[in-house]
């Protein structure tokens, strides 16, 4: 049930804000080090200064992080919302108003938190803004700031990118969630577990499916590589020099006046590939159909006509000659459409089968700053060779998702250990908590090793 306390007169009530603040910290068990704060800032916002909280205040953050706490604009806090083991403070600038509008606010969020490890207060800031308004235990409207106390941390795991904590949640259970996750993807599965570490929990079959995925691109760059020498080869047998780029085919030597009359030169390179270029090993039923778009340019469809659907487009068109010189090129462009909507070139499934046959389970290794994550599962990096088209192809898939089958641990020297086993394969992905903070907290730091090498010079 919400409890709101309305004052007035705040500089004659300080002392019963301060009184409500304690009491109700008390019983939703919220830190007396985030009270201390607290009081600290409203006396800021109010341009009171207290040498004995300013001291006590000294004594909670690290240095960096005291530096950065001390020069925020407190004249701008407009709110403070506090939680077991959170502080929010909101911070609203006034912005020049644009045509049409009266007034607009630039708001500034900041999350301070107690670092488990070394009990000293750190401080984030976020870039999204706090959207629990009037649900707190306790809520105190007050002359120019609202003071908002609330007995949940989940707000702000929001604000900080994740949606549980290992180290706070007592009753969370990775296990159901994993359970969750495979029945229903569209849990809420980000999960702080050391640090600023956060793993993206998700169902096994990510992985499998971004190995997939790969193995797709990378068998549509070995057809591009095909095509493209098939033309190139073609083109040379009539004794037109080319020269091969990438995904196209570049016939140097046609005079600018010419293509400046006709479009005569690329009906021809059509002409070619449509009477002369043999697909028939990689597509079983095709047809080539060519089509004029009136800029210049000729595409070439090559239709399966098994499933009636264009899966290679050929551009041909005039390239940029050098400026002053007579010459001009003509490109000869291949542009693979989806390869999974045609039989004929599921090739791509064969060689998905053959690295999931090769595939076996290993301790995989993964460092994420001074974290080391170690897990048993499905290989990291999948490098195998397979044959396509007459072509001893190396297969190199680095998948974005962790694969987990037994067990994951992570360490770090300054944090205790996480250990996890799993009874259900799962797939993860590796985030840090939001902190907008980290190029300032740099600089603070960059500023501090400059004063101490220059004291010990």
């Amino acid at each position: 049930m919400e409890t709101v306390v309305t004052i007035k007169e705040v500089s004659q009530n300080l002392l019963t804000i301060f009184n409500v603040l304690e009491e109700y910290a008390k019983k939703l068990h919220i830190d007396n080090k985030l009270i201390t704060i607290a009081k600290y800032c409203v006396y800021r916002k109010l341009g009171r200064k207290v040498k004995t909280l300013e001291e006590a205040i000294r004594n909670l953050f690290e240095s960096v992080h005291l530096d950065m706490f001390m020069n925020l604009r407190f004249k701008n806090l407009t709110r403070v919302f506090i939680t077991p083991n959170y502080l929010v403070l909101e911070f609203k600038f006034k912005l020049k108003p644009l045509y049409g509008e009266e007034e607009r606010y630039n708001t500034h969020t900041y999350i301070i938190g107690v670092n488990s490890v070394t009990d000293r207060c750190f401080l984030h800031k976020v870039n999204q803004n706090l959207d629990v308004r009037g649900e707190g235990e306790v809520y105190i409207t007050m002359v120019p700031i609202e003071i908002n106390l609330y007995h949940d941390n989940s707000p702000i795991y929001k604000l900080l990118g994740y949606d549980y904590d290992i180290e706070l949640d007592s009753d969370f259970n990775l296990q159901e969630l994993i359970h969750k996750v495979d029945k229903d993807p569209l849990t809420p599965n980000r999960v702080r577990v050391q640090g600023d570490i956060v793993l993206e929990i998700l169902d096994i079959e990510n992985y499998f499916n971004d190995v997939q995925r790969q193995i797709i691109g990378q068998y549509t760059n070995v057809l591009i590589l095909e095509v493209v020498d098939r033309i190139a080869n073609l083109l040379v047998s009539y004794g037109l020099s080319v020269d091969v780029e990438g995904n196209g085919v570049r016939v140097n030597g046609v005079y600018r006046y010419l293509r400046k009359k006709s479009d005569l030169p690329l009906k021809v390179i059509c002409d070619l590939i449509m009477r002369e270029l043999d697909l028939s090993d990689i597509l079983k039923n095709y047809e080539i159909n060519v089509m004029y778009d009136g800029f210049g340019v000729k595409t070439l469809s090559i239709i399966d006509k098994e499933v009636q659907r264009t899966v290679i487009d050929i551009h041909v068109n005039y390239g940029r000659g050098v400026f002053g010189e007579p010459w001009a090129p003509i490109w000869v462009s291949v542009l693979p459409l989806d390869v999974t909507a045609s039989p004929s070139l599921s090739v791509w499934r064969d060689i998905y089968e053959y690295a999931l046959k090769h595939m076996s389970e290993v301790e995989n290794v993964v460092r994420h700053g001074r974290h080391v994550i170690r897990y048993f599962g499905y290989p990291r990096n999948i490098v195998f060779q397979y044959r396509v088209y007459n072509r001893d192809v190396v297969f190199t898939i680095v998948p974005r998702w962790h694969a987990v089958t037994k067990w994951i641990q992570i360490t770090h020297p300054e944090h205790t250990p996480f250990y996890f086993q799993t009874d259900t394969p799962f797939s993860f992905t590796i985030r840090n908590v939001v902190n907008e903070l980290t190029p300032r907290e740099n600089h603070y730091r960059i500023v501090k090793l400059i004063k101490q090498l220059g004291n010990s010079r």
